[in-house]
């Protein structure tokens, strides 16, 4: 009998909802900006620093401490190679997003997530002959700080020459509770 009583308050306290939970506006929209270097390396080509710009609005669960979104991304990857091969190349990508958060509405939120989607693949500089859309995937970390500020370590994976790893910082704005 016992065994139940404990089963049956731990399935209440399962689906009931925390204070912190229920403290985060239903809908967030994001505007971000920052840098990105890209991800692979080559002999005689050093990485320099790119820029990325980014809008993403999220929808809160009410009852998990995740959220649900899209993001509209641009980023730039560029190399400089000494024998004038240098690249620069451009990625404009439109995914869906998932973050799982930590401590979500409170002072410092730390967050995980996962984005899946279309990455459009252009040449700026130099040529690769390898332009176009393929499937993109965004491993991201970051921290919301005051539930506005956030700041987002992230990767956008797609061609080899295309996929970058960012840091960006961006400001939430926030429907009504």
């Amino acid at each position: 009998m016992k065994k139940l009583q404990l089963v049956l308050c731990m399935a209440l306290m399962a689906v009931m909802p925390c204070r912190a939970q229920q403290n985060v506006a239903p809908f967030e929209f994001e505007v971000k900006a920052g840098t990105n270097l890209p991800l692979d390396s080559e002999s005689g080509i050093s990485n320099k620093l790119g820029v990325n710009l980014g809008l993403e609005s999220r929808w809160n669960l009410k009852r998990l401490p995740m959220d649900v979104g899209a993001e509209l991304y641009i980023g730039s990857a560029v190399r400089h190679a000494e024998d004038d091969k240098s690249l620069s190349n451009r990625t404009i990508s439109l995914a869906v997003l998932s973050d799982y958060q930590i401590n979500r509405g409170s002072k410092v939120s730390p967050f995980i997530g996962l984005g899946l989607g279309v990455a459009n693949c252009q040449q700026i500089k130099g040529s690769l002959g390898d332009e176009g859309t393929t499937l993109c995937i965004i491993p991201r970390v970051g921290v919301e700080f005051a539930r506005h500020l956030r700041l987002t370590l992230d990767a956008h994976i797609s061609k080899k020459y295309y996929s970058h790893v960012g840091l960006t910082i961006g400001y939430s704005f926030h429907s009504k509770k």
